[in-house]
């Protein structure tokens, strides 16, 4: 995602503007919606190769959310996708607005590497712990407690 300053309609027409300037076309505009497209023709004498970015401002945010993906095609498509292209191409985008970054934090823990599992822990809490419910002392760490680097979490203390 991206942060922006101004209102959600001035980051919505700067968007449509950097995609015009970059090439691109607008295809579809609904509220908080952008649908836009970029052509591109990788060899000569080969169809050229559609890009679909949409990007979704909400009202009640200063964040703008995202995505990009080449669209499949069974005469033109390479097996490497597009070597980064929408990347750049979006990070060109972000660059040209002054906008910043918000970093997405991960804090995934996989218990099979390569595979999802129920055994997957996503951060330093979940809700899945069973004995959760059935203990009074919420001070008690969980084994889903993972930052070493947190303070350690003092109960409520109510005034009598």
């Amino acid at each position: 995602p991206w942060v922006y300053e101004g209102t959600p309609e001035q980051a919505r027409e700067k968007i449509k503007f950097q995609i015009k300037r970059f090439g691109g076309k607008v295809i579809r505009v609904e509220g908080d919606y952008i649908r836009s497209e970029f052509r591109t023709q990788n060899l000569p004498g080969q169809p050229d190769e559609v890009d679909d970015v949409e990007f979704l401002v909400p009202a009640d945010d200063c964040l703008v959310q995202f995505r990009s993906a080449r669209r499949p095609s069974k005469t033109s498509s390479s097996p490497a996708g597009d070597f980064g292209a929408n990347k750049r191409r979006l990070e060109d985008i972000r660059i040209a607005l002054h906008w910043e970054k918000v970093p997405v934090l991960r804090n995934r823990k996989r218990a099979l590497i390569f595979f999802e599992s129920p055994f997957d822990t996503f951060g330093p809490a979940s809700g899945d712990d069973p004995a959760a419910s059935e203990r009074d002392d919420l001070a008690a760490p969980t084994k889903f407690d993972s930052d070493p680097l947190s303070l350690p979490v003092e109960p409520l203390r109510l005034p009598k």
